[in-house]
Protein backbone atom coordinates (compact mmCIF):
# COMPACT_ATOMS: atom_id res chain seq x y z
CA UNK A 1 0.00 0.00 0.00
CA UNK A 2 3.08 2.44 0.84
CA UNK A 3 4.71 1.97 -2.02
CA UNK A 4 1.41 2.36 -4.76
CA UNK A 5 0.99 5.68 -2.56
CA UNK A 6 4.63 6.44 -3.29
CA UNK A 7 4.34 6.74 -6.52
CA UNK A 8 2.19 9.20 -6.48
CA UNK A 9 3.79 12.20 -6.01
CA UNK A 10 1.14 14.72 -4.40
CA UNK A 11 0.56 12.52 -1.65
CA UNK A 12 2.26 12.33 1.56
CA UNK A 13 2.04 8.93 3.31
CA UNK A 14 3.06 8.51 7.16
CA UNK A 15 2.08 6.18 9.56
CA UNK A 16 1.89 5.61 12.91
CA UNK A 17 3.16 2.60 14.93
CA UNK A 18 0.08 0.37 15.74
CA UNK A 19 1.85 -0.57 19.14
CA UNK A 20 2.36 3.09 20.00
CA UNK A 21 -1.44 3.97 19.16
CA UNK A 22 -2.50 0.83 21.24
CA UNK A 23 -0.18 2.13 24.47
CA UNK A 24 -1.86 5.39 23.52
CA UNK A 25 -5.16 3.92 24.14
CA UNK A 26 -4.37 2.03 27.12
CA UNK A 27 -2.73 5.18 29.45
CA UNK A 28 -5.81 7.47 28.32
CA UNK A 29 -8.79 5.18 29.05
CA UNK A 30 -6.83 3.82 31.89
CA UNK A 31 -7.31 4.19 35.84
CA UNK A 32 -5.16 4.93 38.88
CA UNK A 33 -3.59 1.53 38.24
CA UNK A 34 -2.05 3.30 34.99
CA UNK A 35 0.83 5.34 36.95
CA UNK A 36 2.27 1.89 38.54
CA UNK A 37 2.24 0.49 35.25
CA UNK A 38 4.24 3.47 33.42
CA UNK A 39 6.24 3.38 36.75
CA UNK A 40 7.31 -0.03 36.25
CA UNK A 41 8.15 1.24 32.38
CA UNK A 42 10.04 3.47 33.66
CA UNK A 43 11.92 0.88 35.76
CA UNK A 44 12.42 -0.90 32.93
CA UNK A 45 14.22 1.75 30.91
CA UNK A 46 11.22 3.10 28.82
CA UNK A 47 11.78 6.81 27.99
CA UNK A 48 11.08 8.70 24.79
CA UNK A 49 8.79 5.77 23.35
CA UNK A 50 6.89 7.94 21.51
CA UNK A 51 9.38 8.32 19.24
CA UNK A 52 9.13 5.15 17.27
CA UNK A 53 12.82 4.16 17.27
CA UNK A 54 12.83 4.22 21.07
CA UNK A 55 9.56 2.02 22.02
CA UNK A 56 10.27 -0.91 23.92
CA UNK A 57 7.21 -2.25 23.60
CA UNK A 58 8.33 -5.68 24.87
CA UNK A 59 9.08 -4.29 28.24
CA UNK A 60 5.76 -2.20 28.21
CA UNK A 61 4.28 -5.88 28.41
CA UNK A 62 6.54 -7.01 30.44
CA UNK A 63 5.38 -3.71 32.68
CA UNK A 64 1.58 -4.92 32.50
CA UNK A 65 2.25 -8.23 33.38
CA UNK A 66 4.40 -7.26 36.18
CA UNK A 67 1.63 -5.22 37.46
CA UNK A 68 -1.07 -7.68 36.47
CA UNK A 69 -2.67 -5.37 33.88
CA UNK A 70 -4.76 -6.77 31.19
CA UNK A 71 -4.66 -4.54 29.00
CA UNK A 72 -7.90 -5.44 27.02
CA UNK A 73 -10.15 -4.62 29.71
CA UNK A 74 -8.98 -0.55 28.77
CA UNK A 75 -8.50 -0.12 25.52
CA UNK A 76 -10.99 -3.54 23.72
CA UNK A 77 -14.00 -3.65 25.73
CA UNK A 78 -17.24 -1.29 25.12
CA UNK A 79 -18.52 0.63 27.89
CA UNK A 80 -22.04 1.25 28.95
CA UNK A 81 -22.93 5.22 29.22
CA UNK A 82 -23.44 4.97 32.71
CA UNK A 83 -20.20 3.37 33.79
CA UNK A 84 -17.93 5.37 35.84
CA UNK A 85 -15.20 6.87 34.35
CA UNK A 86 -11.71 7.67 35.38
CA UNK A 87 -12.39 11.18 34.94
CA UNK A 88 -15.47 11.65 35.66
CA UNK A 89 -14.70 13.72 38.55
CA UNK A 90 -13.38 16.19 36.42
CA UNK A 91 -15.55 18.90 35.47
CA UNK A 92 -14.31 20.32 32.14
CA UNK A 93 -17.75 21.94 32.04
CA UNK A 94 -19.76 19.91 29.25
CA UNK A 95 -21.85 17.45 30.67
CA UNK A 96 -21.42 13.75 30.09
CA UNK A 97 -25.02 13.74 28.45
CA UNK A 98 -23.65 16.44 25.59
CA UNK A 99 -20.39 13.78 24.79
CA UNK A 100 -23.19 11.00 24.66
CA UNK A 101 -25.13 12.84 22.43
CA UNK A 102 -22.32 14.03 20.42
CA UNK A 103 -20.61 10.36 19.93
CA UNK A 104 -24.35 9.14 18.45
CA UNK A 105 -24.18 12.02 16.24
CA UNK A 106 -20.22 11.14 14.96
CA UNK A 107 -21.33 7.27 14.48
CA UNK A 108 -24.24 8.92 12.14
CA UNK A 109 -21.50 10.90 10.04
CA UNK A 110 -23.17 14.43 11.36
CA UNK A 111 -20.80 16.91 11.96
CA UNK A 112 -21.17 19.51 15.00
CA UNK A 113 -20.95 23.07 13.47
CA UNK A 114 -18.64 25.28 15.59
CA UNK A 115 -20.54 27.47 17.67
CA UNK A 116 -18.57 30.69 17.15
CA UNK A 117 -19.78 30.53 13.71
CA UNK A 118 -23.49 28.93 13.89
CA UNK A 119 -25.82 28.58 16.95
CA UNK A 120 -25.29 27.69 19.66
CA UNK A 121 -24.83 23.73 20.22
CA UNK A 122 -25.40 23.62 23.62
CA UNK A 123 -22.40 21.86 24.97
CA UNK A 124 -22.61 24.02 28.57
CA UNK A 125 -19.40 25.59 28.84
CA UNK A 126 -20.74 29.07 27.85
CA UNK A 127 -23.22 28.93 30.84
CA UNK A 128 -21.14 27.14 33.65
CA UNK A 129 -18.06 29.82 32.87
CA UNK A 130 -20.67 32.87 32.89
CA UNK A 131 -19.62 33.64 29.17
CA UNK A 132 -22.48 34.92 26.47
CA UNK A 133 -21.64 34.17 23.00
CA UNK A 134 -22.87 37.84 21.40
CA UNK A 135 -22.23 36.41 18.02
CA UNK A 136 -25.09 33.75 18.23
CA UNK A 137 -26.72 33.40 21.54
CA UNK A 138 -28.11 30.24 22.49
CA UNK A 139 -30.65 28.45 20.61
CA UNK A 140 -32.05 24.78 19.90
CA UNK A 141 -29.39 22.28 19.54
CA UNK A 142 -29.59 19.91 16.57
CA UNK A 143 -32.86 18.59 17.01
CA UNK A 144 -32.18 18.47 21.14
CA UNK A 145 -32.91 21.26 23.49
CA UNK A 146 -29.82 22.85 24.92
CA UNK A 147 -31.01 22.98 28.32
CA UNK A 148 -31.18 19.72 28.20
CA UNK A 149 -27.78 18.93 27.00
CA UNK A 150 -26.99 21.13 29.90
CA UNK A 151 -27.62 18.31 32.48
CA UNK A 152 -25.13 15.90 33.61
Amino acid sequence: MAERLAALRRIKYEFHDVRMSFLEALIARGDRRIAELIHSAWRRGCRFDGWQEELRYDEWLGAMEEVGIDPARYVNRERDYDEPLPWDHIDSGISKRFLIVERERAFRGETTPDCREAPCTGCGVCPRLGVENVLNPRKEAAGVGARELYQA
